[in-house]
């Protein structure tokens, strides 16, 4: 131990046990409280190597004190505890946890105040920034941002309820970013180590928002002047690449432009790895920004600063958004999102880029768009094609027409054609802003004002003094919510009429008109009328295009004309509809209106009908809606419906059940097997077993519904054979979407089964197969939906078993 370390070690024994001995003495302790201000004050070479033990004597000086002490000597108390010195800032936050009095944790508390409000930390960093050191190396600095950092929330453990408002989360890091304000604002030269760690530890803790909203503002404004750049960039980029991540996501959220972040950043992402990680990878590919314009700020920042980083992330989000693996193992959201990027960099691309690298991203293109086209989730399929039509039209790939795909308008698709419009921020008038705009406006600027006050005016009333305009205010208006509204086109009361105007595609209004009234016209004709032109009508209907806004839902129209004819006369729709199910000229999508045709003709033949009488008293009882009767209520109320007796028994007597044919029962052949008949031959434009996985999932959905439909047919032993061996041949197919198909078709079919059992006998063979099958599925299935349904499968076709094997052993 060296002279000088021996002799403040004993000059802390004397001042401890002076201390100790000035804990009754009012006025010794004064003398004390002085001495060792002083002591902290000095730069004497004894007094430096001393204050390695300011924090025990401060500590125990706290631990001496009384209520009368503590009052006397406030000031002296509050300048020794107020001292710019980090030692002694840590210090007093160690103490006060560990105070167990009132009056001592006040004591604290106002000092800490004082400290916070007043110049004391003003002083303390730029003491601290005033170091030439490497500060990231000494422990004093590390404890001093810790101390710095956690003392809100230390305070918010400590049960006091004089707790002032300026040791709150919101202001205390607000005095803190002040004072980080004041030491960047000063003209000297200055180390930011410790202004960096400070920001850096304060975003991982959970408080950068308070902070971020005084500090960044600020720094926009005084960053934009000369010679001011560099500098406060380096506040940003001597950041811990730990803390670095909290730091950016708050300025990409926040920020309004990509401006702001040329500012903060400088060209940092090109120089540090850290900062390009952030900004190249995980911004884009991994985290999902909650804001678009996040997305802007972080394109504009990247093709303004460095354009060869820029164009290497637009290659990666392009090949990304192309790749079988991620579109299948990729949430719609994260897709979505990479959408939204690729689109952002179509506006930063330069002139050069467009012609010279046209033919690389036309590969990339082709490939991507194949990928989402043949994915059976139509949204994703949707956004191949705004990315295609988007990606054509700025680089100019294809002929004179643009690329233009059919799909409906909704929230994301408006989103995304949003992200093509150009980033306008006016660079020279920044700063300006800045000035007049609050903290919270600069980084919350959502709302826009209109200034003119003569827009919001109301139009069409005349003002108080026009004398010139007629006042109509005492008429009373008609009433004319009921009226219907007069064309000259006469709406088609014949069958005839709807097909002739169905094929004249130039007349909107009279398509319209017949989309409207077809299904009516339908259900009013006789059958007979319906099977001479059911052919006719069909095709027209299939392949009407009618490429025109309208107040009515034409689509549905036109679904609900199709369902009406197919009822109506159900074998021919059947023949024709079957047959061009498998025609070379179909569309995916007229294949898709065909089987959803089948679905619903099959749900509507097989629904019961109730007879009139019944329907006639379910009209005339009308039930309590929403009254809450008690239970006791409701077995009075039996008691008394059990011994009333009803004397008019056309309307209240029990009716005998009526049995009911099933319509769809006799005609399920014409839809089932010609769906069967060709699915595994090779069409051009149709192949099932490969890519159009979406067109055999409906398919399989379709047949589950006939089979269930038709439970009740004298051929079901039969179709459900045929069925089942269908199954067993896809079992193996990859596509979920299949895999989820044929476990409803199955489930279908076990249902019909059950229901009847006179043909399990023919179905053993099967029966074994599909048992053998839904065991696998439960057992390596990924899908927790797939496997829920292979078990409830699994669980109904051993019932099945077992029904039909009782009856032989009791017979036996």
């Amino acid at each position: 131990m060296s002279v000088g370390r021996a002799e403040a070690l004993l000059l802390f024994k004397e001042i401890v046990k002076d201390i100790e001995e000035s804990s009754g003495n009012i006025n010794r302790m004064k003398n004390t409280i002085e001495r060792l201000t002083q002591i902290i004050i000095d730069s004497t070479s004894k007094n430096k190597l001393l204050l390695d033990y300011v924090g025990e004597m401060l500590a125990k000086l706290i631990l001496c004190l009384n209520v009368e002490t503590a009052n006397c000597y406030s000031r002296e108390l509050n300048k020794l505890l107020t001292t710019p010195h980090p030692i002694v800032f840590t210090a007093l936050c160690q103490i006060i946890s560990t105070s167990d009095k009132l009056y001592r944790q006040t004591v604290c508390l106002n000092a800490l105040e004082l400290f916070i409000t007043g110049p004391s930390i003003v002083n303390l960093f730029i003491d601290q920034c005033g170091k030439t050191t490497d500060l990231r190396s000494e422990p004093e600095m590390n404890l001093l941002v810790r101390s710095l950092v956690k003392l809100p929330d230390k305070l918010s453990t400590i049960r006091c309820k004089q707790l002032s408002s300026a040791l709150l989360h919101k202001n205390y890091f607000k005095h803190v970013g002040k004072a980080i304000l004041h030491c960047l604002g000063r003209k000297v030269h200055y180390n930011s180590v410790f202004l960096s760690a400070v920001v850096g530890h304060c975003f991982s803790a959970g408080n950068g928002l308070h902070l971020g909203s005084v500090i960044f503002p600020s720094i926009v404004r005084r960053a934009g002047l000369p010679d001011n750049s560099y500098k406060y960039c380096q506040l940003l980029r001597n950041i811990e690449d730990s803390h670095k991540e909290s730091v950016f996501t708050y300025l990409v959220n926040m920020a309004p432009s990509s401006h702001c972040l040329e500012i903060l950043l400088g060209d940092s992402v090109a120089e540090n790895s850290k900062t390009k990680f952030l900004f190249c990878n995980k911004f884009l590919f991994v985290k999902v920004l909650p804001k678009d314009c996040s997305i802007r700020c972080i394109i504009g920042y990247l093709s303004s600063t460095c354009y060869e980083l820029f164009w290497r992330v637009f290659v990666d989000l392009l090949s990304t958004w192309m790749s079988p693996t991620a579109i299948t193992h990729t949430d719609y959201k994260q897709q979505l999102y990479v959408a939204k990027c690729i689109l952002c960099c179509l506006t930063s691309v330069s002139t050069v880029d467009r012609d010279s690298k046209a033919p690389a991203v036309m590969d990339m293109l082709l490939t991507g768009v194949g990928n989402h086209l043949s994915n059976p989730d139509h949204n994703i399929a949707k956004l191949g094609m705004l990315v295609a039509e988007s990606v054509c039209a700025v680089f100019n790939i294809g002929d004179t027409e643009p690329l233009k795909f059919q799909y409906d308008e909704d929230v994301n698709t408006v989103a995304l054609k949003a992200m093509l419009e150009t980033e306008s921020v006016d660079v020279n008038g920044l700063s300006e802003t800045c000035e007049d705009l609050d903290t919270e406006q600069l980084w919350n600027k959502n709302e826009v004002t209109n200034e003119n006050p003569s827009v919001c005016q109301t139009s069409g009333m005349p003002s108080v003094g026009d004398d010139e305009l007629d006042s109509d205010d005492d008429l009373v208006p008609y009433d004319l919510s009921n009226d219907t509204p007069t064309t000259k086109t006469k709406r088609p009361f014949y069958l005839r009429d709807c097909v002739e105007y169905l094929v004249n595609h130039e007349k909107i209004e009279r398509v319209e008109l017949a989309l409207i009234h077809t299904e009516d016209v339908i259900r009013a004709a006789e059958v007979d009328q319906v099977e001479e032109v059911i052919e006719d009508l069909l095709r027209t209907l299939l392949h009407l295009d009618y490429a025109f806004a309208s107040d009515h839902d034409l689509s549905r129209c036109r679904f609900q004309a199709m369902l009406a004819a197919s009822t109506a006369c159900p074998i021919s729709a059947a023949q024709y509809l079957t047959t061009e199910f498998y025609s070379p000229n179909m569309t995916i999508q007229l294949r898709l209106d065909i089987l959803e045709v089948f679905t619903a003709t099959a749900q509507t033949l097989s629904a019961v009908q109730l007879p009139d009488e019944v329907v006639a008293v379910k009209d005339h009882i009308k039930p309590l809606v929403g009254v809450d009767r008690p239970v006791w209520k409701e077995l009075v109320d039996l008691r008394i419906e059990q011994k009333t007796k009803r004397y008019n028994s056309r309307l209240f007597g029990a009716h005998k059940p009526k049995y009911i044919s099933n319509r769809f029962a006799q005609v399920v052949g014409y839809f089932f097997y010609p769906l069967l008949r060709c699915f595994d031959e090779s069409i051009p434009t149709l192949d099932l077993l490969d890519r159009d996985s979406l067109v055999l999932g409906r398919l399989l959905y379709t047949l589950g519904v006939m089979v269930y439909s038709a439970s009740s047919a004298p051929s079901t032993g039969a179709i459900t054979k045929s069925m089942l061996q269908f199954v067993l041949a896809l079992r193996g197919h990859k596509v979920a979407y299949v895999q989820q198909a044929l476990l409803f078709a199955v489930c279908a079919t076990l249902y019909c089964v059950k229901e009847s059992s006179s043909c399990v006998d023919q179905l053993d063979a099967e029966l074994m197969d599909v048992n053998s099958w839904l065991a696998q599925v439960a057992a390596n299935a990924s899908n927790t939906q797939s496997r829920r349904v292979s078990i409830e499968c699994h669980k109904l076709l051993t019932n099945i078993l077992i029904n039909e094997m009782t009856p032989a052993v009791t017979g036996s």
